[in-house]
């Protein structure tokens, strides 16, 4: 079985990542996780759940949030305030809760470094698609909703928690630094041979990594620092394109991976010695990106 850290070396050449001067750690989990466990923690000492509007619930008929994106954003922004969480004056950016969403939908319940890989593959597609944010989130460009085939490609279904919508601000900020090594696609093993067994997807894990790497010449980004790959399993599209030589080396070592269930050494590494992100008078702070104006939104831990 080919070793997956040296295996990573020859899948980071592959990526390009070679090229980038703050290209991510492999040997611990950035410290944004901490930012994202203090958001967490702090949520659950507010007694916060998810970040709801009224009336606007997901409609499992038509398979959209029945509400228009930027009221909902407005009311969620409304919300933060009232608890303390966002400056008065400061706008929450449409494009953060736009992917606090996604993370929201599809890794909930997973680690930070599930989140944030997550959240970077919605900017990764769209630079390798040329798509537009609203076509990647939400279903005909217009509204937040399940994932459908490709419209949209990703799902949005669920209002976001308070640690979604740090994590979204992390990476819209540019803070991870391509933590998820190029991902533009992923898919849950686990899952998907769980659904399998039930005769509700035809798929199996190996069945449907090789559809993706064959069918579309995509490769297994391989193993991220807080990330079980036998719940999220995140790979790059234009692989083969760009290298075939490390897209078969690439593919070897996913079918390698995917054989090992359980939770994989990479998945519980520790957070690494780094410095925090920010902080200003004894009360943490996280960069969410404001996007339509100059710096960046920051989110106020703690009442005023």
């Amino acid at each position: 079985m080919i070793q997956f850290w040296v295996m990573l070396v020859v899948l980071e050449q592959g990526a390009g990542l070679g090229a980038f001067a703050d290209a991510p750690r492999r040997d611990c989990v950035p410290t944004w996780a901490s930012t994202i466990n203090e958001a967490k923690a702090r949520a659950k000492a507010l007694k916060l759940g998810r970040f709801r509007v009224p009336g606007c619930t997901y409609d499992s008929e038509s398979e959209i949030v029945p509400c228009d994106p930027e009221a909902m954003r407005a009311k969620v922004e409304a919300q933060l305030v009232a608890k303390g969480l966002l400056a008065p004056g400061v706008t929450l950016s449409p494009v953060v809760y736009g992917v606090a969403r996604n993370i929201a939908s599809e890794a909930g319940s997973g680690s930070p470094a599930e989140k944030i890989a997550i959240g970077e593959a919605v900017f990764n597609r769209m630079r390798s698609s040329g798509w537009t944010l609203e076509r990647v989130l939400m279903k005909n460009g217009t509204r937040y909703g399940r994932q459908r085939g490709r419209n949209p490609p990703v799902s949005t279904r669920l209002d976001p928690k308070f640690e979604d919508l740090v994590a979204a601000g992390l990476v819209v900020s540019g803070r991870t630094r391509h933590f998820s090594r190029g991902a533009t696609h992923y898919f849950a093993p686990r899952i998907i041979d769980a659904l399998h067994a039930q005769g509700r997807h035809k798929d199996t894990r190996f069945s449907l990594l090789r559809r993706w790497a064959q069918d579309w010449g995509m490769a297994w980004v391989g193993p991220l620092p807080g990330v079980n790959r036998n719940e999220q399993f995140f790979m790059r599209d234009g692989a083969r394109e760009a290298d075939e030589a490390s897209w078969l080396l690439a593919y070897e070592a996913a079918r390698n991976a995917l054989e090992v269930r359980g939770v994989p050494p990479e998945a519980t590494l520790p957070i690494c010695g780094e410095e925090r992100l920010a902080a200003s008078n004894s009360l943490p702070l996280v960069a969410g990106a404001a996007l339509f104006g100059a710096g960046y939104a920051l989110w106020k831990w703690g009442l005023a």
